[in-house]
């Protein structure tokens, strides 16, 4: 199987995102409820060992908003996923609960870990979660506890970059494609509208498009110019691929 990575990984030099190229060979793969096939587990696809094998959890600390929604129940009891793609995850609690949800899924979770503009506001108390040390957010180490703890260490792979930045990785792997996409990142509108013009394309035919906070004013806007036929289900909303 053939997949596409950065330079650090490979010299050949003619990928349309980024110029470095590279081959994986792996025994282990398994097809989504479509047809596309993914190479098991995940961070093969992203690194030379697993972040999470030696990783030591510290913290257990849970925290986050409407992390166990009926919407997410009512979504995967049906589809069976074998792949959920997660933008925006914070302390891990929504990505463990599909992952319980969902026992045969394997999931990416794609997040900077350095917080948005208003978790970043000094008086905003949630900023105390970012666990800046000299300036610089430890966030990410809460999330890798938490999976570490809940979870485990294969079936959630991290991918610490900006939502842009993964979307491009993920277009060099062949006909990548989720069972379920799960939008949850920044609330400004221009930020979720290229999330979901970034995303759309990876969910399969059958598969859903979940989108967290319909509720905020730019997210409602972004997602109704996108998908009329959007189903508001709560504080998210639902689409699902023809």
């Amino acid at each position: 199987m053939r997949v596409y990575g950065s330079p650090l990984l490979g010299i050949e030099h003619n990928s349309p995102c980024w110029p470095g190229r590279f081959d994986i060979q792996t025994s282990l793969s398994a097809r989504t409820s479509g047809e596309s096939v993914i190479t098991l587990p995940l961070w093969h696809l992203f690194y030379r060992a697993n972040p999470l094998e030696t990783f030591e959890p510290d913290s257990d600390d849970m925290q986050g908003w409407n992390s166990d929604s009926p919407v997410f129940e009512a979504v995967l009891r049906d589809l069976n996923p074998r792949l959920i793609v997660e933008v925006g995850s914070w302390k891990g609690a929504s990505a463990i609960h599909m992952a319980k949800l969902a026992p045969e899924a394997h999931m990416l979770c794609i997040d900077t870990w350095l917080g948005s503009p208003e978790m970043l506001d000094p008086h905003n108390p949630i900023s105390d979660s970012l666990r800046r040390w000299h300036g610089w957010p430890h966030l990410y180490y809460t999330f890798a506890s938490n999976v570490v703890r809940h979870v485990g260490r294969e079936r959630i792979c991290p991918l610490a970059a900006p939502s842009t930045v993964a979307a491009c990785l993920l277009r060099r792997l062949p006909d990548f494609q989720a069972d379920v996409i799960y939008i949850d990142g920044s609330h400004e509108y221009a930020d979720v509208a290229r999330d979901l013009d970034d995303y759309w394309p990876f969910v399969r035919p059958g598969g859903f498009l979940i989108a967290d906070d319909y509720n905020f004013t730019d997210v409602r806007r972004a997602v109704d110019e996108r998908f009329p036929q959007a189903r508001a289900v709560y504080e998210k909303c639902t689409v699902r691929k023809d």
